[in-house]
């Protein structure tokens, strides 16, 4: 049987985010010690990827360097990412 064991990331709920306002969508991880912050998808069902770009000028979200779990490397997490999005324009 093949899986992919994800990591969930979660909407940021700041203002000025998305669409409307033309900006790029923010999401963060939820911290690691949620009942849902991991999760398994079957492969087949991955459609596509998405780029996650580090909202650097926010910082990291641990700045002693000490996280929760070494598998996650939560360690490292940034405190907002920014979601990339691709518009599909069909030739015609």
């Amino acid at each position: 049987m093949e899986f992919l064991w994800v990591r969930w990331y979660e909407h940021s709920t700041e203002t000025g985010n998305g669409w409307e306002s033309r900006k790029l969508n923010r999401v963060h991880f939820p911290s690691v010690n949620e009942d849902d912050a991991f999760g398994f998808v079957d492969p087949l069902d991955v459609l596509r990827s998405c780029h996650i770009i580090p909202a650097f000028a926010r910082g990291k979200l641990r700045q002693d360097g000490m996280g929760l779990s070494r598998p996650t490397r939560d360690s490292s997490d940034w405190v907002i990412y920014y979601a990339n999005r691709c518009v599909y324009h069909p030739s015609g």
